[in-house]
């Protein structure tokens, strides 16, 4: 069942692009969003996906990073999130 599992989430890729096609043109999230890469990974492309869904999204790119932000650069990572929260909360 584990493999299945773990395999019926690329079955779902086309059924799950649907969705997030019809949601975009529908609602635009005000919350504020955090959206971090690595360097050598995602970089900026996931904070310029967040912006089709999200009016308010800051994006960091975390230097000498690959995919594994928590794993390879956790000092950075932590370091971004407590200011994003810290800022957001004494605005």
């Amino acid at each position: 069942g584990k493999m299945k599992s773990g395999f019926d989430y690329y079955r779902a890729f086309n059924k799950s692009t649907a969705q997030n096609t019809t949601m975009i043109s529908k609602i635009k999230l005000s919350l504020p969003l955090l959206a971090i890469g690595g360097q050598y990974a995602l970089g900026d492309q996931f904070g310029i996906a967040m912006e089709q869904i999200a009016a308010n999204v800051q994006t960091e790119t975390i230097a000498n990073c690959g995919h594994y932000v928590a794993e390879e650069q956790p000092e950075a990572l932590v370091e971004l999130i407590e200011n994003h929260i810290v800022v957001r909360n004494t605005a």
